[in-house]
């Protein structure tokens, strides 16, 4: 991608964020009802609107979906996201609801969360380990998804300094 700055020395590209060959992305302008593989029939009764989206990020203290800050667990708050689980709440289906949203939210909850919506969106949740004074951690980007048809997907190279 052109936008972000040459891969640090030492950092490796990751490879594409998506599990599945590359195809068209699974936002809520472009998923099918009858297709099986979209992320909407698997936990949304229905699309997840950009603003939405936009406004359970900025509970996580993001400007929007295309912030692309670096972040750790250690910089989630589950007190910040409770109100953000209002707004997602009518999102999700009833069984997948109570599994994601209700008990206790922790920070590996949220990160789950959070790639749950931005795939909804063509974006991913970007991992990285990195290992500081000694402690491994796992930092943290919003990217959007690479998607080429019958093309060869170089990786997503992404800054972590």
């Amino acid at each position: 991608m052109s936008g972000l700055p040459p891969l640090s020395p030492g950092l490796r590209p990751l490879s594409h964020p998506s599990s599945r060959p590359p195809s068209l992305p699974p936002s809520c302008a472009s998923s099918v009802n009858s297709s099986k593989d979209s992320r909407r029939d698997n936990l949304f009764r229905e699309c997840i609107p950009r603003d939405i989206v936009n406004e359970v990020l900025a509970f996580l203290k993001f400007n929007n979906i295309e912030d692309t800050r670096v972040f750790t667990m250690k910089d989630l708050k589950p007190a910040d996201f409770d109100p953000a689980l209002l707004l997602l709440e009518p999102y999700y289906i009833p069984c997948k609801a109570r599994k994601y949203l209700y008990g206790e939210m922790t920070p590996h909850r949220i990160v789950t969360i959070l790639r749950q919506i931005l795939r909804t969106q063509g974006y991913g949740l970007i991992s990285q380990e990195r290992t500081i004074s000694g402690k491994k951690e796992l930092h943290y980007q919003i990217q959007p998804m690479i998607f080429n048809e019958g093309v060869d997907s170089p990786g997503v190279n992404v800054d972590f300094s």
